[in-house]
């Protein structure tokens, strides 16, 4: 009888097609804001780096990015910067430095996301803006529940955009355990 043998590995595949441009889309504002409390250790903040990375590689020369880090402090790691070479290359320098550890300022660093999207100059805004939140959600810095979060950035929306809706927002956190 004859002796059948295998052999057995693993392999990592990883396809992107290529992108289809049928016409123009409007240049972007985003602003991404990072939870780097001592909660996101290891794995969480490693793919939000690896997350932040593909944001960069993703995004177009047209288009700005700007990155708000927070654990007990907050700090806008990098401001809202076009995406040319240079940028893409400093944005991936500061995205490689975010480390965690600490308490976590969830509705402090979602305010100054906010703040530095509003505080955009009116020539220079682009026209389509986003703020994204990479969070696990476990917020200990007061307030730290959904409704007092939506209370303070209602007030920040106001002075600035008095008819903003916050229901996105609230939409997007209704599905985040915050200290529930």
């Amino acid at each position: 009888s004859a002796k059948l043998e295998t052999d057995e590995f693993l392999s990592l595949v990883s396809l992107k097609a290529p992108t289809f441009e049928a016409e123009k889309r409007a240049p972007l504002d985003l602003v991404c804001v990072v939870d780097k409390s001592g909660s996101m250790r290891g794995e969480r903040i490693a793919l939000v780096r690896e997350t932040l990375a593909y944001i960069v590689d993703a995004l177009e020369h047209t288009d700005r990015l700007g990155i708000v880090v927070y654990n007990s402090s907050v700090e806008t790691l990098f401001p809202l910067t076009h995406l040319n070479q240079v940028g893409k290359h400093q944005a991936l320098v500061a995205i490689k430095s975010i480390r965690a550890s600490g308490g976590t300022a969830l509705c402090q660093g979602l305010l100054q996301g906010c703040r530095l999207m509003f505080e955009r100059g009116k020539g220079q805004a682009n026209e389509v803006a986003s703020v994204l939140l990479f969070t696990d959600g476990h917020a200990t810095s007061q307030p730290s529940d959904l409704g007092g979060i939506l209370h303070q950035l209602r007030q920040l929306s106001f002075r600035f955009q008095p008819n903003l809706p916050v229901a996105s927002v609230q939409q997007t956190l209704g599905n985040v355990n915050l200290n529930a």
